[in-house]
């Protein structure tokens, strides 16, 4: 029914609009500060570390977790500060 397809195509395209519309908090942004600071909070972590995490495994929060998680052979607070000053 070729009417019952271009019904379909609306929809699809309906729901893409407003998905795209919706902001996507499953991401990291590494150039917003106000996104970078949020996710350095949540990680215990520094901006850095978390534009470097992004860097080598992509901006999906899960896989920036793992890899920070990974990388750390000292404390967080010991590297943060490291880092700082």
């Amino acid at each position: 029914m070729p009417g019952h397809d271009g019904c379909r195509s609306m929809v699809s395209e309906t729901n893409q609009e407003n998905d795209m519309s919706k902001p996507n908090v499953e991401r990291i942004d590494v150039n917003s500060d106000q996104a970078l600071s949020t996710w350095a909070r949540k990680f215990d972590a520094s901006a850095e570390q978390i534009r470097e995490a992004v860097k080598a495994v992509g901006n999906h929060p899960d896989d920036v977790e793992l890899h920070l998680k990974g990388s750390r052979s000292s404390s967080n607070s010991e590297r943060v500060a490291k880092q700082a000053g």
